[in-house]
């Protein structure tokens, strides 16, 4: 029923429904391509894919205009270190990208890395409960 100028409230939220995908965040190391899973992809691999090469942009130049040595760029877009919050604040300056997303694509690849080696283990935990 509808109330004058106000729409009836849907009974589930939209895009929620039955086969939607999940909203953002929900179960992001579960992606599946001919069902295998899709390892987590570092941020770096996005720096280097998404904004570097398309911009026609090498790591020591970026490197210069942050301030930073050559190799700790190099070492992230390989994804063989992370990205700091000192990393993110100078990525943001150069990039325009802000320093949130640089810090939450970490944390987002470092859950997916942790989730997939501790996976099992997790099963064996028992959720605290008042009545306990």
């Amino acid at each position: 029923m509808m109330t004058r100028g106000k729409p009836a409230a849907p009974s589930v939220p939209p895009g929620l429904g039955e086969g939607a995908p999940q909203p953002f965040g929900v179960a992001q190391g579960d992606a599946m391509i001919a069902g295998a899973a899709l390892p987590p992809v570092h941020p770096g691999e996005i720096l280097l894919e998404d904004f570097l090469r398309p911009l026609g942009i090498g790591t020591t130049v970026a490197a210069q205009r942050m301030g930073l040595p050559r190799t700790r760029i190099e070492r992230v877009v390989r994804g063989e270190v992370g990205i700091t919050a000192d990393t993110a604040l100078r990525l943001e300056a150069f990039l325009g990208a802000p320093a949130r997303v640089w810090l939450n694509l970490q944390t987002l690849y470092e859950l997916d890395v942790a989730q997939t080696r501790i996976d099992a283990s997790l099963e064996g935990i028992r959720p605290w409960t008042m009545a306990e």
